[in-house]
């Protein structure tokens, strides 16, 4: 194993210390990217809040990425297999390698605030007008990506959104350019977003240290992820991901329950989840 310099052991010591107090311990500070299995990786990194945020504070952001190639996404809705779930029970249920909220949801508890569809089951089948960005997988021929988020204001989404068996839509955090977008509440929230690289591979981030979306988003975008598109799927304690392979089992949760001031008890009516070939 390489040796870590001084200056970035007490970096990890410092994301390791954020990582728990957010509720879930994690390779925090991980300077490579670490394979869990095949066509699964994780990297996490310290993001350092600006003069935005109320308190300087360096929190850990973990990031999960799959190779559409070597993997597959499933789409779950209690309005199609019939109940809100946690996530860990989403994934056990469905054998599930990794997780992430699907999208946010209207107050019925079930429908998500974008259009989402799975084959022929349609959560919303209407198309959200302040929404910009769709993650979707499973095409109906190989001239199309496996998965990919799209841009509203760049891509052909209409003509696209047929040909594949899954859709999700929320907002975009970025441009392909790069250029942060986010205009919404200016209040610090944990966060759970789904993006794409510049290979086309697909990334989970989470952070369950709530900050603001500028400074989430600033600092994803200053590591080497390749970010070139980004979508926001759910904030706050609701937010949520997991991995459950061979090498890591995590469940990772946003803080600030309105109940009980911790995370860890949302019962998420719709997951996007990872399985294996």
């Amino acid at each position: 194993m390489r040796s870590i310099p001084v200056k970035y052991a007490f970096i990890c010591l410092l994301a390791l210390f954020a990582w728990g107090m957010g509720g879930g311990s994690c390779m925090a500070g991980s300077l490579e990217w670490s394979k869990l299995e095949a066509g699964i990786e994780s990297y996490s990194f310290a993001l350092n809040l600006d003069s935005r945020a109320k308190e300087n504070d360096t929190v850990s952001v973990v990031v999960l990425r799959f190779d559409p190639k070597l993997v597959d996404f499933e789409l779950l809705m209690a309005s199609e297999q019939g109940q809100a779930r946690t996530l860990d029970d989403w994934a056990q249920k469905y054998g599930l390698l990794a997780a992430i909220n699907a999208s946010m949801y209207l107050p019925d508890g079930l429908t998500s605030t974008g259009y989402m569809r799975r084959d022929m089951h349609a959560n919303n089948s209407r198309v959200g007008t302040a929404f910009g960005a769709f993650f979707v997988a499973g095409p109906d021929n190989e001239a199309l990506p496996p998965a990919a988020v799209l841009d509203r204001n760049y891509d052909d989404w209409e003509n696209l959104l047929p040909h594949y068996k899954i859709v999700i839509q929320n907002f975009r955090m970025i441009t392909p350019e790069g250029k942060p977008l986010w205009n919404g509440d200016r209040r610090p929230f944990s966060i759970a977003a789904v993006g794409q690289d510049t290979e086309g591979r697909i990334l989970f981030l989470h952070c369950g240290q709530p900050v603001m979306v500028n400074d989430f988003v600033e600092g994803a975008l200053a590591q080497p992820l390749g970010l070139e598109r980004l979508m926001y799927v759910e904030g706050g304690y609701q937010a949520a991901m997991l991995v459950n392979t061979v090498a890591w089992k995590q469940i990772w949760t946003g803080r600030y329950s309105p109940l009980l001031q911790i995370g860890g008890l949302a019962l998420l009516p719709n997951v996007l989840g990872v399985k294996g070939r």
